[in-house]
């Protein structure tokens, strides 16, 4: 995830936190344009999956 904060610009890492952000950005039609399948799970099946496998 980038952190913006006054005026720097950094990342950090990926948490459980941020899975609403993510689910938000999924489930823009835009965005699923530009993969093979259309994401139409809930939050709580979104926020299911191991952490630890995606080193973002």
């Amino acid at each position: 995830m980038f952190l913006i904060e006054n005026s720097h610009i950094g990342l950090t890492p990926y948490t459980h936190n941020d899975d609403g952000d993510m689910f938000a950005c999924w489930r823009d039609m835009d965005t699923q344009k530009g993969y093979n399948c259309k994401y139409e799970q809930a939050l709580e099946g979104f926020r299911r999956f191991d952490i630890e496998c995606f080193p973002f």
